[in-house]
């Protein structure tokens, strides 16, 4: 904790200056953290104590937490007689009240929401008055200041992913079901063992091992099994799945759909995944080459990668891995991806830094615009990028355009880059929280908090607080 007087503003009746004390003497003494780690949620406390020698009417404190990617959910004083107002981050003496000599209170700020990992800076101010009105002390401008660090920003919240299937069938189940190329319907029942057929519909049952159909599944529903679920090569898992708990992978040879479902292990479709919404996939998901993930994924979380061979949409939804898909990335929103997100395909090595770089890809955007995500690693297009309100730790990569458009800073861990004909632009109302390294032109009509530096033109009337090639 720091112990501090030193304030720049102390003066008595008719202006007079007053000699600023040492700490041990100070006129108020303020204890609060030089840092503090608060991971997604925490809390740092600021406490004052009068030690003027007068009784205080005035005392106030305000905080700023414009600087933080993080909330001040709630403030808190541990004294009676002061009023809290969250909204403008103050904390108020009432005008009715009195702060005697060697009062102190405590300023408890609780932190949510925090989605960076570097420190920033917290600012307070105090002012302080004395009941007779010949004291007045004000801290330095801008004020002191807090380090504030956030959540580490390794792996997304609810990583990893490992869903639990517990599969417990009735004394009176039927054993294995094995027809062959036959088809096979189990409903309503409850089997201690396997399902083997051609065409195979599942639902409402129980089965403690794998379903195995060398045709398609064309029914799975409400239903919970003990092993994997494979249609044949070729063949559908038609319908939707729906409702299902699998402790293992499910496998169709060509298309399927699953909806409010868990799947242990992994999620395999030969042709295209025309439906994925709220379900936990222990591994990955993958799609055959040229499948799509259409309709939009969502409401998804993933333990591994999405590896799709079209293109998909994707919200409110958790991957640990990688997101990679051959095509375009349409809808991007309120999604956190533990590694990096790829639009246009390419080989991805064990190291994220190894990457293809975005002019190697095919021509695939992110397109729309991605808002509301949490990337722990790059973000490449091989085409064009449409991003606001985002977190990207490592960069921003893309053989067309990239736009930052308004609302909160985009973070970017190092740098974002463009190809040679392409055009970055930083839009009015936007801030980028990182530097720019490109080929290509530049227009900042907003903020950039780092260097930029451009092979192209620099243009635009905005701000840009490091390396400013327009100067």
């Amino acid at each position: 904790m720091r112990g501090s007087g030193a304030f720049s503003s102390v003066v008595a009746e008719r202006q007079a200056s007053v000699a600023v004390v040492g700490d041990e003497d100070a006129y108020l003494t303020l204890l609060y953290p030089d840092r503090r780690d608060v991971g997604a949620t925490g809390s740092v406390e600021v406490t004052i104590q009068n030690r003027t020698g007068s009784v205080l009417g005035l005392l106030e404190a305000t905080f700023d937490s414009s600087d933080l990617l993080g909330d001040i959910t709630d403030i808190s004083v541990d004294s009676s007689g002061f009023s809290v107002d969250d909204s403008a981050e103050e904390v108020t003496l009432g005008s009715s009240e009195r702060f005697g000599v060697g009062s102190a209170v405590t300023i408890t700020l609780t932190f949510d929401n925090f989605t960076d990992s570097g420190y920033r800076d917290l600012f307070f101010t105090v002012v302080a008055e004395s009941e007779s009105g010949d004291l007045f002390i004000r801290t330095d401008d801008p004020g002191r200041v807090i380090e504030i660090q956030g959540v580490s920003n390794t792996v997304p919240t609810g990583c990893p992913v490992t869903p639990s299937v517990t599969v417990d069938v009735a004394d009176d189940a039927i054993g294995d079901i094995d027809e062959g190329d036959d088809d096979v319907t189990v409903s309503d029942d409850d089997v201690d063992g396997d399902v083997t057929g051609g065409d195979v519909e599942i639902s409402s049952a129980t089965i403690s091992g794998e379903v195995d159909a060398s045709g398609n599944v064309g029914t799975l529903e409400n239903s919970t099994i003990g092993g994997p679920v494979s249609s044949g090569s070729g063949d559908d898992i038609g319908g939707t799945a729906t409702n299902v708990r699998i402790d293992g992978d499910l496998v169709a040879g060509n298309d399927l759909d699953i909806t409010d479902s868990v799947v242990a292990g992994k999620l395999t479709a030969g042709g295209n995944i025309g439906t994925l919404q709220s379900t936990d996939v222990g591994g990955s998901v993958v799609t055959g080459d040229g499948g799509d993930i259409g309709g939009t994924v969502d409401d998804v979380n993933i333990g591994g990668n999405i590896r799709c061979g079209g293109g998909l949409d994707i919200t409110d939804s958790t991957v640990c891995g990688i997101l990679n898909v051959d095509g375009d990335i349409g809808t991007f929103t309120n999604t956190s991806v533990g590694e990096s997100v790829i639009a246009g395909g390419g080989e991805v090595f064990s190291d994220v830094a190894s990457i293809v770089p975005a002019d190697d890809l095919s021509d695939s955007d992110i397109g729309g615009t991605a808002s509301g995500v949490d990337v722990f690693g790059s973000l490449l297009a091989g085409k064009d990028v449409d991003i606001t309100d985002a977190f990207i730790k490592d960069r921003i990569a893309a053989a067309g355009d990239v736009s930052i458009k308004g609302g909160d800073p985009v973070e970017v861990g190092d740098v974002v880059t463009t190809g040679s004909s392409s055009t970055l632009t930083i839009n009015e109302g936007a801030t980028l929280d990182g530097d720019i390294d490109t080929d290509g032109n530049v227009v900042v009509d907003g903020t950039v908090n780092g260097d930029v530096s451009a092979r192209g033109n620099v243009e635009g009337d905005g701000t840009i607080t490091g390396t400013d090639p327009r100067e």
